[in-house]
């Protein structure tokens, strides 16, 4: 009863943690850029493989966002999970209302300890009137065929 208990409101809390995350206002002065990570930002990965997903940037200021660059923030050492940005993160110019995708190398080591993880997502970028920006984001990667239940049986067991 508690197990159900608990998977319910780790649903909720990652269900709450995308939805503050898709929703985030941008505030930019005229003819500043606003990049934000938009579309989809959980996705689904295998233990002991590299895959490649598509993140997508989106600029929503009045103005064009230029030198536009991104860097995964991963704790090495600490995690299972290594993630490496197409171009070297560089994205280029993104215009008023315009997007870009960038396509992210993900590894995810065999011995994995948790169903999800988390990934920072650093910005940096160059307003067209010269004001330099840096912002975050994460993206949330969900481990496929990740048990929480041992993997074992005890059978035949008699307490004395």
């Amino acid at each position: 009863m508690y197990k159900k208990w608990i998977k319910n409101l780790f649903v909720f809390v990652l269900m709450l943690c995308i939805t503050l995350g898709q929703n985030v206002v941008s505030f930019a002065e005229d003819g500043d850029a606003a990049i934000v990570i938009g579309g989809e930002t959980v996705f689904e990965v295998e233990a002991g493989k590299t895959e490649r997903i598509r993140l997508q940037l989106k600029n929503r200021g009045s103005g064009t966002a230029e030198k536009v660059s991104i860097e995964p923030r991963v704790t090495s050492g600490l995690s299972p999970v290594r993630v490496k940005a197409e171009a070297g993160g560089n994205v280029g110019t993104i215009s008023s209302g315009g997007y870009k995708t960038v396509n992210l190398t993900i590894t995810v080591d065999g011995d994995i300890e948790e169903p999800s993880y988390e990934i920072p997502i650093e910005y940096t970028y160059v307003s067209g009137n010269g004001n330099a920006h840096s912002g975050s984001n994460s993206i949330y990667l969900k481990v496929k065929g990740f048990n929480l239940e041992p993997d074992f049986q005890l059978q035949d067991m008699k307490l004395s």
